[in-house]
């Protein structure tokens, strides 16, 4: 008999009552169990900045969107494709299909995926997945992915349990004017910790540096306007006013 074994042996089993199950502790202590908040993003530069727009204007710096481009590109050119985990009937068909299905969609598949991407500007990104009857080719008559449509991110929220999770119906659209269930949808957070369904935008990090140069050459353009060539005068000869 092994030393392992002699020590499996003669240990005695745990006593006691079972582990706790579920979640207890809150996603953030500082709101107690029962209050009720209208979900909104945490993002400071959102609440602060007015809103997504401020991200808008940084997309629209040449070097931000040139970095921002170089991270999407890095995740884009791997390339795809669906493997069958056989070469038997039951793998190849679902993999037939989903292959179909993917190639099937508006655009590419790259095209849709760059869109996903959007989150790392915004912090997050939402797509819906639009299913409807396929009508043509191997699978007519099936069910399947007929789009990928990811929607602007400005007028979405989040709403969680006190535990972080997504409720049923829980993505807002326009303040809870409409409500969704998230199976429905493609969340993409970029980033996410601590439970934060709207992720944390690359650009954050980025908005000091944006505003500086920003400011920094709205004032150089002005110096520029009023001293950048010489002041012209006249010289009047002798005798002349």
């Amino acid at each position: 008999m092994g030393y392992l074994t002699h020590m499996h042996s003669v240990k005695e089993p745990i006593q006691g009552s079972l582990p706790p199950t579920g979640e207890i502790s809150l996603r953030d202590a500082l709101y107690p169990r029962g209050t009720l908040w209208s979900p909104y993003n945490p993002d400071i530069f959102v609440m602060r900045k007015g809103g997504m727009a401020v991200y808008d204007k940084m997309r629209r710096d040449e070097q931000v969107k040139a970095c921002q481009w170089i991270k999407r590109l890095s995740v884009l050119c791997s390339g795809w494709n669906v493997e069958a985990a056989s070469d038997q009937p039951v793998d190849t068909e679902p993999s037939d299909f989903v292959n179909d299905c993917l190639i099937r969609i508006p655009g590419t598949l790259e095209e849709r995926i760059k869109n996903i991407l959007s989150g790392m500007d915004y912090g997050y990104s939402i797509t819906e997945k639009v299913w409807g009857l396929i009508n043509d080719g191997n699978f007519k008559g099936k069910i399947g992915l007929l789009a990928l449509k990811t929607r602007k991110p400005h007028n979405w929220d989040f709403d969680t349990d006190q535990y972080g999770n997504l409720k049923p119906k829980g993505l807002w659209q326009l303040n809870g004017q409409w409500k969704y269930e998230p199976d429905k949808f493609i969340v993409y957070s970029h980033n996410r910790e601590f439970d934060n369904w709207y992720g944390t935008s690359d650009l954050q990090a980025a908005y000091r540096s944006w505003w500086s140069k920003d400011v920094i050459l709205k004032f150089w353009n002005m110096f520029l306007e009023r001293f950048g060539m010489g002041i012209p005068y006249l010289h009047p000869g002798e005798g002349r006013s």
